[in-house]
């Protein structure tokens, strides 16, 4: 997917994050809207933290880091964990909800990168799995882009 459409599903899931943030984290409305630009962020980070040193679509794109970075933050059995190995008295609310939101954010450029030339690695880091291997050029690009934060939306605002 380009950066237009990394920008635009990116967007699209920060609208939705604003909407189910409130009552998934015990965060202030400031904090929220910061969240949701966290979301917009990690949605493009994937591409831009390779620094050129890790190869692209490699271990930036292999979502269980992502899923894993969400489980440690949150409450539970493994949040309590994490506080022991760091020896932290806790994980605040602020900092789960603007990791959790980068993750997420990443995690959906990882699903927008799947379809696409070039795949994404699904359960091996240095192994990229191409499902569809679609190869479309600018007009077909946007239509598919825009498709998909339009779905993004709707499954959102269905969720909620």
């Amino acid at each position: 997917m380009t950066l237009n459409g990394h920008i635009k599903t990116g967007l699209a899931l920060a609208v939705v994050w604003v909407f189910i943030a409130p009552s998934t984290f015990d965060i202030s409305q400031q904090w929220i809207l910061g969240t949701a630009l966290i979301v917009m962020l990690g949605a493009l980070a994937p591409d831009f933290i390779e620094f050129g040193i890790i190869p692209h679509r490699t271990l930036t794109h292999y979502w269980p880091i992502y899923a894993l970075i969400i489980l440690a933050v949150n409450p539970g059995y493994t949040q309590d964990t994490i506080i022991t190995l760091l020896g932290v008295e806790e994980i605040s609310s602020n900092f789960s909800a603007g990791a959790t939101a980068f993750c997420v954010g990443a995690i959906s450029h990882i699903l927008m990168d799947l379809p696409f030339y070039g795949g994404t690695p699904l359960f091996r880091p240095f192994k990229k799995v191409q499902t569809l291997g679609l190869v479309f050029d600018g007009g077909y690009n946007n239509t598919v882009e825009n498709i998909a934060s339009v779905g993004i939306v709707s499954v959102g605002f269905f969720l909620i």
